[in-house]
């Protein structure tokens, strides 16, 4: 998905993904409708390649409804499927590599590598690689070993999948944090693998770097702004309660209702979900309630 031609780092991004080692594959770029047109840019770069192609929306979907329309567009052959982002960087082994892990790794749903960072002038930052894998583990610990963990999703995301488990989950939930839902289904049919090598390199825009750096409200208004074109009513809820709605749903609602699915898995999921994000909502409420206001209150009456 392109927004804004990647801020001006599409054409690097392009480049190394058109140098990757294996060659055999298709790109889509969908533009997200961007306040100016980047057509001519992009087709410019694609031109000589006939493994690329280039769709523009008609209006803006928001970051989660065009990754899930892109991965739509894939055909129904595909083996493996990667969402790519539009000003990062990717080793010429990038494809190669995850694609071996996958194949090395029968049980995996999903094959990633280290992760570092860069800033929008291409300078090292601070990012942290995620050093995370679980395909020694049982589906219980999988699960639980997932959820576990806080931070780390975001790099996990931009691997490559299974094709076929990406449409059997339905794809890109369009919920505030939805890499880590995503991801939380994912791993009840298949395993997370990683590579040892530094193999992708994120580029981080000036208004994520200030976010990284601030409390995590300030990560979660600019998710709102990039997934919802026009604000629904669920997202004035806190984001944890409305995903575990989603998740009961999607897992042990619908797993109770097919023989082809896993109902306890589906229902640990979901309770170990609770555990970990939507049960401390609850014990925040009278922080919240009794704390923030009556202080806010004490404050105005003292001026």
């Amino acid at each position: 998905m392109s927004w804004k031609a990647g801020h001006g780092h599409i054409q690097n991004t392009l480049l190394s993904i058109f140098n990757q080692t294996y060659a055999d594959f298709q790109l889509i770029i969908y533009d997200d409708c961007s306040p100016e047109d980047p057509s001519e840019l992009i087709c410019s770069l694609i031109k000589d390649d006939p493994r690329a192609s280039f769709i523009r929306g008609e209006k803006r979907l928001g970051s989660s409804s065009a990754s899930q329309h892109i991965l739509s567009l894939a055909p129904l052959d595909t083996d493996y499927f990667a969402w790519i982002s539009d000003h990062d960087l990717y080793d010429k082994y990038w494809l190669e590599k995850l694609i071996q892990m996958l194949e090395n790794n029968p049980e995996a749903a999903v094959s990633y590598p280290l992760v570092g960072g860069i800033n929008s002038n291409g300078s090292p930052n601070n990012r942290k690689p995620t050093l995370y894998q679980n395909k020694e583990q049982s589906l219980k610990d999988r699960i639980d070993s997932f959820l576990s963990l806080h931070a780390g999703a975001g790099n996990i995301i931009w691997g490559l999948f299974r094709f076929s488990l990406l449409k059997k989950i339905g794809g890109w939930p369009r919920v505030i944090i939805p890499d880590r839902i995503l991801l939380a289904r994912l791993t009840i049919l298949g395993s997370i693998v990683q590579a040892d090598d530094y193999l992708h390199t994120r580029r981080e825009q000036e208004e994520r770097e200030n976010s990284l750096s601030s409390a995590s409200e300030g990560m979660i208004s600019m998710q709102i702004r990039g997934i919802f074109p026009s604000r629904p009513l669920y997202t004035y809820f806190d984001y944890r309660l409305v995903n575990s709605v989603y998740l009961f749903y999607k897992e042990p609602f619908s797993a109770a209702f097919s023989k082809k699915r896993n109902f306890l898995a589906a229902f640990f999921l979901w309770r170990k979900y609770n555990e970990y994000f939507a049960l401390p909502v609850f014990k925040e409420i009278p922080k919240r309630v009794f704390s923030n206001r009556i202080t806010r209150y004490i404050r105005k009456k003292l001026k």
